[in-house]
């Protein structure tokens, strides 16, 4: 008899102990010794020149042990790396350098022996700026002679695209009615109770850095760390601990360098972590922006074509641009059968905090142009609004379904869906009380958005942007390892927040190797020494089910291969002959004859030269000859790249 499934079934969730006890790891709750507490000065102006800093009065200040400006930074560090390639280098640093671009830029760091001496120390610095005329409005910020954040570059815009898919010119040709609209979306950030912060700890001696941080996304923040620093990957020990709430905006590389800056100068550990108010001011916001949408529609109320002129408004935003319009571009057919689009994005900077992630980074506000597109066609062709949807979601019966950008909708049953909602929320009967309410003066409405949200992110959509092939697909990393007692140890390369990924990574571990859902244990946190990783590494995007499954499942399949190999040797049998089930490896035939994961550990821990005759595919029994899939120098383990 097989072991039971443990995928599906109702478990408490191994986190919740630790997180309802206040055993969680969080930046405030860990301290190392001498270690110091940065707090920044940060701009008072939306653009300005700064003519002069001087931060010799904060500096005698008992406590005080070391101060940063743009200056200092641009000394010790290179610009940071964007993600799109701009026509010349920015000098976009840790700390503003020459001029500030926006309200609550970081000018002046300080390190102090606590937050309440560094912040007594801002107010000694005295800082001496030129205010200069700023743009906020990303259209004007797109016209000629607009104030230029960075001269450089001639121009704020830092990029713009047209795609098209399918006969655009042809479908608008022949539509028997054309709608066009004008949206426009306000900024709005995300609140998680657990603000940004990092903790900086730098060795002078060997060059070394270890860094403890809430960053939600290691993969991309470490490169552009190492770049910045002139350190190699190697030199760098990056610790996620637990992220708490992410959103998507937990993502700040300039605060990571800059605490390693002060650490290098103070020669000590320093601890930045954001109040509320820096966390309003100056992470980052999601765009806001301005889209004019065009439909195409048939004579029967069919939606044919789509033209989308998205200008996106990020901000100082010069490290990952066209994030929000890429997504965009992927979501611009909702989940609606639309057969042709025009998509034409503009990412333009103005003198406003940086844009970034926030709960669906892009995908709102497409799916908010068109869908109060589609109520505004309905009421213009006196159509009922449910009836239009209905007539144009994608029908079940052609799923798998591609856009016409090419993204795959694997499966579902919109209209259903539809219909269900329709029924719990009482819609008939809604309609009919609004009737009677109108009747009697009072207005009742009822508003209608259908959406459909994308798991996970295909970096391949960043060669659009930058032209060039740095990144591809969509991937995470993940290594099971079997210990020498038979007991199972993950290892996951995204870190949660708030998802349950440590128990549904057991479940999934726990299933494949047949043995107990207390005998798995999950690293809650990621270490860039012991952790695998890739670039596209972190939690964001949906992406725990779409591509982390499969890496965990993957590591999970090599190394039941392996512990199969080895016991079809160790019990003269074949692979296929036997089965994981129980803690053991077990024949299907007769059970007890069996191996249980602790004895097939220890040969491969112990018995090298046994390991390698099974590695090598010796029998002691007549039989096709099998190899196994063995890493050098490892045992019972396997790591997977999906």
């Amino acid at each position: 008899m097989k072991s039971a499934q443990w995928k599906g079934r109702a478990l408490h969730p191994r986190e919740d102990r630790r997180f309802v006890t206040g055993r969680g790891l969080y930046l405030p709750n860990l301290s190392f010794p001498k270690m110091l507490h940065a707090a920044i000065l940060r701009s008072i102006h939306p653009h300005a020149r700064i003519v002069s800093i001087d931060v010799a009065e904060a500096l005698k200040i008992p406590g005080v042990v070391c101060a940063l400006t743009g200056e200092q930074a641009r000394a010790l560090s290179k610009p940071l790396r964007p993600l799109i390639p701009l026509p010349v280098e920015t000098p976009y640093y840790c700390l503003a350098y020459e001029k500030v671009r926006y309200v609550g830029e970081p000018v002046v760091a300080v390190a102090a022996a606590s937050r309440y001496l560094a912040e007594d120390a801002l107010e000694k610095i005295r800082v001496e700026y030129e205010p200069l005329p700023a743009v906020v409005d990303p259209e004007a910020a797109m016209k000629p002679g607009a104030p230029l954040l960075f001269e450089p570059l001639e121009t704020n815009i830092l990029w713009h695209d047209c795609f098209t898919y399918g006969d655009v010119d042809g479908v608008f040709k022949q539509a028997a009615h054309v709608f066009s609209e004008r949206f426009f979306i306000h900024r709005y950030s995300s609140t998680p109770l657990e603000t940004f912060g990092c903790i900086a700890s730098y060795d002078s001696s060997r060059r070394y850095l270890t860094l403890w941080t809430n960053d939600q996304r290691p993969g991309q923040a470490m490169p552009i760390l190492a770049h910045s620093l002139g350190l190699f990957n190697t030199q760098i020990r990056f610790i996620t601990a637990d992220i708490g709430g992410g959103f998507g905006n937990k993502r700040k590389p300039p605060y990571l360098v800059l605490a390693a800056l002060l650490s290098k100068l103070g020669g000590r550990p320093v601890q930045f972590i954001e109040d509320r108010r820096e966390n309003l001011m100056g992470l980052v916001h999601a765009c806001n922006g301005v889209m004019e949408l065009e439909v195409a529609v048939g004579e029967a109320g069919r939606l044919l074509g789509v033209k989308v002129r998205d200008i996106a408004d990020e901000g100082l935003n010069v490290l990952n641009p066209t994030v929000h319009s890429l997504l965009k571009l992927g979501n611009v057919t909702n989940c609606y059968e639309i057969g042709a689009v025009r998509f034409e994005g503009y990412s333009v900077m103005t003198n406003k905090c940086p844009s970034g992630a926030n709960r669906g980074i892009g995908k709102p506000f497409m799916c908010l142009a068109l869908e109060r597109m589609l109520d505004n066609i309905a009421r213009r062709l006196g159509r009922d609004r449910i009836e239009l949807r209905r007539q144009n979601l994608v029908p079940p019966d052609k799923m798998p379904y591609t856009t016409p950008t090419g993204e795959l909708i694997d499966s579902g049953n919109f209209p259903e869906t539809l219909n269900k909602l329709l029924s719990l929320i009482g819609y008939e009967s809604f309609r009919e009380e609004q009737e009677k309410a109108r009747s009697r003066g009072r207005w009742l409405g009822l508003g209608l958005a259908l959406a459909i949200e994308p798991s996970t992110s295909n970096q391949s959509s960043y060669i659009l942007t930058s032209g060039r092939r740095n990144a591809s697909g969509a991937g995470e990393a993940a290594m099971v390892r079997v210990e020498s007692d038979g007991s199972v140890q993950v290892v996951l390369g995204d870190v949660g927040s708030g998802q349950g990924h440590q128990t549904a990574a057991a479940q999934i571990v726990a299933d494949e190797l047949g043995v107990d859902f207390e005998a798995v244990q999950v690293s809650p946190y990621f270490d860039s020494l012991v952790s695998p990783w890739l670039y596209t590494t972190g939690n964001y995007s949906n992406k725990f089910a779409g591509t982390d499954v499969g890496a965990i499942q993957g590591a999970a399949k090599k190394v039941k291969e392996k512990l199969l190999s080895l016991a079809a040797y160790l019990l003269k049998a074949l692979p296929e002959e036997l089965e994981l089930a129980d803690g053991t490896v077990r024949s299907k035939k007769d059970p007890n004859i069996r191996k249980t994961l602790q004895e097939l550990a220890q040969v491969a821990y112990r018995d090298l030269l046994l390991r390698h005759r099974a590695q090598s595919g010796h029998r002691r029994r007549a039989g096709p000859r099998r190899h196994g899939s063995w890493d050098r120098g490892s045992a019972v383990r396997g790591v997977r790249l999906r």
